[in-house]
């Protein structure tokens, strides 16, 4: 083009065929010209590199999912906890049991699993702390105490939650509470429960010990006023029962030192109440809490 001849003609020093041209067919522009007079100037043995066009970004690979549709079960276990959150006052406190009298008096003899244990002892120490055997009146927004101890407890399925309930658990002996565990666990997999037999009870608990879950807070299963959340089995030191006086800090040190060979180690479970304040107020979870540790401890 002309304008670039003159401008070639005006400056000897500059050589073509080290300007990239952006023209039709590669030729040199008037402004590829100027561009490279800007950045060069004449006596330099190397040019400038001329900056680079942005290069257009690539398109994101698409990413490989799968669509699954919510269940109708799920769909009703959302919108049952969702309305147990916003509505319901929740308190949270935990304690610590320890399962060694289980571990090593019960289950060497009975065939008897963590889960059907802890369901006995939550009847017998809802015998000492009925208060808590309760569930609430939705429509006055009264609780009402239950004579009758029926234990809901959590199963998971293919398609949702579901707590069966283990009715009159109070007067089952041990072995017979395992067995009807054991069958509404199976029918509630295969989905042949009838109504009454998961809907209703009058306290609940949640078991995700065998997840290798340590401990977490379940939310409140409406009507009832408490839950239970149990964690796993974790092997820790028991706390050593003794007594110090001041002859024992002679010198400023603890004389005859509990030795490492000395501590006791047993196996502790974690298990976190999550009560509706309006049925039964903290004195009362932690009184039933106690009475539960002490009989899963056999203290």
């Amino acid at each position: 083009m002309p304008s670039v001849a003159i401008l070639l003609a005006n400056n000897k020093w500059v050589k073509p065929e080290l300007i990239k041209g952006t023209g039709k067919a590669g030729r040199l522009s008037k402004g590829d010209v100027l561009l490279f007079l800007k950045n060069n100037k004449e006596g330099q043995t190397q040019p400038q590199s001329q900056p680079q066009q942005p290069s257009k970004p690539s398109k994101p690979t698409p990413q490989k999912y799968t669509d699954v549709a919510t269940t109708k079960m799920r769909k009703i276990i959302a919108t049952r906890l969702l309305e147990s959150k916003q509505t319901i006052p929740h308190s949270y406190m935990t304690v610590e049991a320890c399962l060694d009298h289980f571990l090593t008096n019960i289950k060497p003899k009975i065939k008897v699993s963590v889960n059907d244990y802890i369901i006995y002892c939550v009847a017998k120490a809802l015998e000492q702390v009925p208060e808590c055997n309760a569930v609430l009146d939705p429509k006055n927004g009264s609780h009402e105490q239950k004579e009758q101890i029926d234990i809901s407890f959590a199963v998971s399925t293919d398609t949702g939650l579901i707590t069966p309930i283990v009715k009159n658990t109070n007067h089952l002996r041990l072995e017979n509470l395992s067995e009807r565990v054991k069958d509404l666990s199976g029918r509630a997999r295969q989905g042949k429960l009838k109504t009454d037999e998961f809907q209703g009870g009058t306290f609940c608990i949640s078991n995700l010990g065998m997840f290798g879950v340590s401990n977490f807070a379940a939310v409140i299963n409406p009507p009832h006023a408490v839950i239970l959340a149990i964690g796993g089995g974790i092997k820790k030191p028991k706390t050593p029962n003794m007594t110090l006086d001041l002859d024992d800090f002679a010198d400023g040190y603890i004389q005859n030192p509990t030795s490492v060979k000395d501590i006791e180690y047993g196996t502790f479970i974690s298990i976190t109440a999550a009560s509706d304040t309006r049925a039964v107020d903290g004195a009362t979870v932690g009184r039933f809490l106690s009475a539960l540790k002490n009989e899963i401890s056999q203290q």
